[in-house]
């Protein structure tokens, strides 16, 4: 079997990390400026670690040289993509890693440019069994990856077949211990390019497969290496018996591609998140900054859920601002993805600026939420801004679920109190008595309970009027919906007296200790909360645990250490008694024992 060797250059760009993306970025031009001054043969590439957001941020700051970066992308002599950013795999969602590598393809479609044909992994913490099939319904044969894998519970070679649930499979090739780094700072004299040689040959060679392997020239945020041409040069000579050659990662795709074809390779299944006796996984992070994991995933929910669902059906009158206020929501937010953002094991600066993103995607994806709903009820803000007398109240109830449903809603009800001056001529207005109504009025829906109620500022707004600040009194509600129509916005009368709908067969209970309804009871009780099911065998004896611990590890990996303490729960407080809506609040205090 004939031995190939291809020696890519690249690099491994951490988008942010150790420093903040602006200060990145900076070295990311002086790198790229060079790469256009001094391009690659036509026989070789610069990787620029297989995402298109780095070409993005090159052209932010440099534009003018568009002309000269795009046809070396066209070309193949520098290369990007597919991913937009190099995420991490296993906290965003599947729809997340999806929306990913459309935003890649389209980002580098408008430079009318095609990434390599493979799925570049090279640093994620871990891989999810889902993965084959998202690369083959990307149209990649190929996917490239290092932690996660390797290691005694796994095949030894470099390249297997990976099949996912669904039946489809691709081709991993695994990369060394030393990952991405193993050819980085390439020796500049005979002697020790032997050296340098012999040593990759001992961890590449015995692992091949195929015999078509790859060594990977360069490293974390490296700019090319000095006298790089004559470095590959003397180690492809020292490696003339097997092939090496500087080459590109689109050609050594290829070539693995084409020979594992003929071959019967070893099948593996499932998650990649086991490299243990090969590399670190740091499947610690899952743990790091936990607040801004629950961020992203509140935002990746609400534009699925609820942007998407909404302008997709706003769309249809064939305005084509929905799909480009939704895919900019989800540039924001894949922003906030790469394996050392979301992860959180970045620095102060970047876990701030990732919170500013997320919020900013969620801010997005309420509006665009928002104003779909408006547009497909028919509501003309500026109509209604100048018609108030004819106001009728009504309760807009939304089902954004692909079935009709039955169940509780939060609904908000305002009742006007006072008009609030606003604009040109209001600082001399007196400000409003404030005369609240007396009982709330609420929608004509079966069982209805009141939740909470309050005195508050509400806008009326229009694109063509200053806004309308009124006071009102804010009633929240929950109210028995049923029936609601999948994918279907319905509208409830307000104040115009009950409906005869039932409500829910069994109401929601609430005692001092418990509170349970048609399906589960919560009990409180010596310092536990017992959940169970009262339609299955099915109990949890201690629903909350609460652990008080140091931690003398890092933001990758966590090292726990013991601190007796102890937990005194305080007496449950009834909040909400039903029939809807039951809420229990307990309070725990932890003190240190011996304090």
């Amino acid at each position: 079997m004939a031995l190939e060797t291809h020696i890519v250059s690249h690099t491994h760009w951490d988008r942010e990390w150790y420093h903040p993306v602006e200060r990145f970025r900076q070295r990311l031009v002086a790198l790229i400026d060079e790469l256009l001054d001094d391009p690659p043969g036509g026989d070789e590439s610069f990787l620029l670690d297989g995402q298109a957001i780095v070409v993005e941020d090159y052209l932010d700051v440099r534009p003018e040289r568009a002309p000269i970066l795009v046809p070396l992308l066209r070309a193949g002599r520098l290369e990007a993509g597919p991913w937009y950013v190099l995420a991490d795999e296993l906290i965003p969602g599947g729809e997340a890693i999806v929306r990913n590598l459309l935003t890649g393809r389209r980002m580098l479609g408008r430079l009318n440019t095609q990434p390599p044909p493979v799925l570049y992994c090279p640093d994620s913490f871990g891989h999810p069994a889902a993965l084959p099939s998202i690369a083959k319904g990307f149209g990649l044969p190929l996917v490239i990856l290092w932690r996660g894998y390797g290691g005694p519970r796994w095949p030894a070679g470099d390249t297997v077949r990976w099949t996912a649930t669904s039946g489809d499979d691709v081709v991993v090739f695994h990369l060394p211990r030393d990952g991405y780094e193993l050819g980085s700072n390439l020796p500049l004299e005979h002697e020790s390019a032997a050296s340098r040689w012999a040593k990759a040959r001992a961890e590449l060679l015995p692992r091949s497969t195929t015999g078509v392997m790859l060594l990977p020239h360069g490293a974390d945020h490296h700019a090319r290496q000095t006298r790089h041409t004559e470095a590959i040069r003397l180690l492809a000579e020292e490696g003339s018996t097997e092939g090496a050659r500087a080459s590109s990662l689109r050609a050594f795709a290829e070539r693995l591609v084409e020979r594992a074809a003929g071959m019967s390779l070893p099948t593996i299944r499932g998650e990649l998140r086991d490299s243990y006796g090969y590399t670190w996984a740091l499947q610690g992070t899952f743990a790091t900054r936990a607040h801004e994991k629950r961020m992203n995933a509140i935002a990746e929910r609400t534009l699925v859920r609820e942007a998407e669902v909404w302008s997709a059906l706003a769309a249809r009158d064939g305005n084509s601002r929905w799909r480009a206020l939704v895919d900019e929501a989800w540039r924001t937010l894949l922003r906030a993805h790469p394996h050392d953002t979301l992860c959180g094991c970045s620095i102060d600066e970047v876990a701030d600026a990732m919170e500013l993103r997320v919020t900013s995607a969620t801010n997005q994806a309420l509006g665009i939420r928002d104003d779909a709903i408006l547009a497909l009820i028919g509501h003309d803000p500026v109509a209604a801004r100048t018609a108030q007398e004819s106001w009728q109240p009504i309760a807009v109830v939304t089902n954004p679920a692909p079935r009709a449903r039955s169940g509780v809603a939060m609904i908000e009800v305002e009742e006007f109190i006072a008009h609030v001056g606003v604009g040109p001529g209001s600082a001399s207005t007196a400000p409003p008595a404030v005369v609240p109504n007396a009982r709330p009025r609420i929608p004509s829906l079966g069982p209805v309970q009141v939740l909470s109620r309050a005195i508050r500022h509400s806008r009326t707004e229009s694109p063509r009027h200053y806004p309308d600040d009124d006071l009102v009194t804010a009633t929240r509600v929950a109210a028995w919906i049923e029936d609601a129509p999948a994918y279907g916005i319905t509208s409830h009368a307000i104040g115009a007296g009950r409906s005869k709908r039932t409500g829910p067969e069994i109401p929601v209970r609430v005692d001092r200790m418990s509170m349970q309804n048609e399906f589960l009871s919560v009990g409180v009780g010596d310092g536990r909360i017992v959940l169970e099911s009262l339609k299955h065998d099915w109990r949890a004896p201690s629903l909350i645990e609460l652990v008080d611990e140091r931690d003398v590890g890092d933001l990758y990996t966590p090292a726990p250490r013991a601190r007796p303490f102890e937990i005194h729960q305080r007496s449950p407080r009834r909040v909400q008694r039903g029939p809807l809506r039951g809420e229990l609040a307990i309070g725990y205090r932890l003190i240190e024992s011996g304090a």
